[in-house]
């Protein structure tokens, strides 16, 4: 029926799955609003897309986001590659500043265009 509420338990999906993530929201907002950085950047380092941050090629496949302004505690980030290579993490990522590593399919380093997204507080 239109306009009917309905409990999250009538909802069909994984209930344990959303009550995870309902729990790790909260937590996230019990210490502050969360700030959300989405950007890319190109195999020189360069920004192409978002806003927020710097970036910098430091060698091949190895890049530098730094955070314009720095998050209260580490944030959590989320990397793709683009045109088929891998990118992680070195690392964690501090309150100010990432690095990215990107390697070819034989993992060996290897610049890559890379988006990401940063989560914070």
């Amino acid at each position: 029926m239109a306009g009917e509420r309905r409990r999250p338990s009538d909802l069909p999906g994984d209930h344990d799955a959303l009550a995870r993530d309902v729990e790790s929201i909260g937590r996230l907002l019990a210490t502050g609003l969360p700030r959300f950085l989405f950007g890319q950047i190109d195999t020189g380092g360069n920004v192409t897309r978002g806003t927020g941050f710097t970036s910098v090629r430091n060698s091949l496949g190895n890049y530098t986001v730094t955070f314009t302004q720095a998050f209260t505690n580490a944030p959590v980030a989320d990397l793709t590659p683009i045109g088929g290579v891998i990118a992680r993490l070195v690392g964690s990522p501090t309150t100010t500043a990432m690095t990215i590593s990107t390697l070819n399919s034989s993992f060996a380093n290897a610049d890559a265009d890379t988006s990401f997204i940063v989560i914070g507080t």
